[in-house]
């Protein structure tokens, strides 16, 4: 489920967290892909909170409209 979400669509799911944090623990508790999946998940959130997905979404409307260079 959580491997077909962008960065931007689990930044608003918190199911989806849960489960990235909860799966990372049930798979032996390994301290280090337990890391990474928080380090993710916070990352994604504080990405969200600080407005960065919005801006990046904007920048990329903005190159659709650009002309293609000769």
């Amino acid at each position: 489920m959580t491997k077909d979400l962008t960065d931007m669509e689990l930044a608003d799911d918190l199911d989806a967290q849960l489960k990235l944090i909860t799966e990372a623990y049930a798979r032996d508790g390994d301290a280090y892909e337990v890391d990474l999946v928080l380090s993710h998940v916070s990352w994604v959130r504080r990405m969200k909170r600080k407005g960065w997905f919005e801006l990046f979404a904007a920048l990329d409307d903005d190159d659709e409209d650009a002309d293609e260079p000769d």
